[in-house]
């Protein structure tokens, strides 16, 4: 903010269920600066909010309808943390993609406890998912127990950050590197994917391989390869066909883990309720008189 005014603007897309901007809503952080607000435009009016800025984490609902775009101003804004916006009808499944490239998601560890808990007072999140491993696979080495160290203080950080909900982690997906003259599949892939199951355990998070799930040693270049291609030319990421395949076997391990939870239940259950009530080993009852 440093010549005092920074704006950004936000448009619906052609998607069906972004076809508009649902509940825009700001939040930011806690400032001394007491003198920040916002200027925006919905339909023909300029309205104008101050960024009351006293608690941990703030939000202003910009608008009770749907909009189609958005642009907002912030003036005098200097030194107050804008966290984002979020665009949510309250309807169906709602998934916060927080992409960085090049993370290792170590830096999860880092996050302030006190202000997650206060977002997920409003945001409300059920499930966390986990999907690290392509950066870390470059780091030229076998022995991850320094991964899986790291990566358990950082799910644990989380736990304390989301008390309640749901950690799910995906392990590194298959990826080829050239040996000589011939591509397969990365001598540290196994050694990661292994080091990211002993972290989801030692946390009791929820755990799905995808090394194994696209089909194990030599999957990547199969998906490469193959006619029409899962993959791009650097053995490494998914193409949009890939990607949806992905989607759809992740969302079939999820699915079966639930089915299997419900069976489990519902044993359990009927168990608690054949239970019978314990006998007194010592002074048993019963409808017969003790002979002398």
């Amino acid at each position: 903010d440093t010549i005092n005014k920074s704006w950004v603007k936000f448009k619906a897309s052609k998607g069906k269920f972004t076809a508009q901007l649902d509940n825009p809503t700001v939040f930011y952080g806690s400032s001394e600066n007491q003198n920040g607000q916002i200027n925006y435009i919905i339909g023909k009016d300029t309205l104008r909010k101050k960024l009351v800025a006293n608690n941990l984490l703030n939000t202003i609902k910009l608008s009770k309808t749907s909009l189609k775009t958005l642009k907002v101003d912030f003036k005098k804004a200097k030194l107050v943390p804008i966290y984002g916006f979020n665009f949510d009808d309250g309807k169906g499944v709602h998934v916060d993609n927080f992409s960085q490239r090049g993370n290792s998601g170590i830096p999860i560890s880092k996050f302030n406890v006190e202000l997650m808990k206060a977002f997920q007072q409003k945001l409300n999140y059920d499930l966390i998912v986990l999907h690290y491993g392509t950066n870390v696979l470059n780091y030229g080495t076998k022995d991850y127990n320094w991964y899986d160290k790291s990566m358990t203080r950082a799910v644990k950080r989380l736990k304390a950050c989301f008390p309640g909900v749901a950690i799910l982690i995906i392990s590194t997906a298959d990826k080829a590197s050239k040996y000589d003259l011939e591509i397969k599949t990365d001598s540290a892939v196994v050694p990661l994917s292994l080091a990211q199951k002993r972290y989801a355990l030692k946390t009791q998070s929820g755990f799905i391989n995808l090394y194994t799930l696209m089909g194990g040693d030599g999957s990547m270049t199969k998906w490469v390869e193959e006619e029409p291609a899962m993959a791009n030319k650097d053995y490494t990421h998914f193409n949009f066909r890939g990607a949806k395949k992905v989607a759809g076997m992740l969302y079939e391990q999820i699915n079966k883990g639930y089915e299997e939870y419900k069976i489990l239940r519902k044993q359990r259950k009927e168990v608690t309720e054949t239970e019978k009530v314990p006998t007194d080993s010592i002074n048993p009852k019963t409808t017969e008189t003790d002979e002398e």
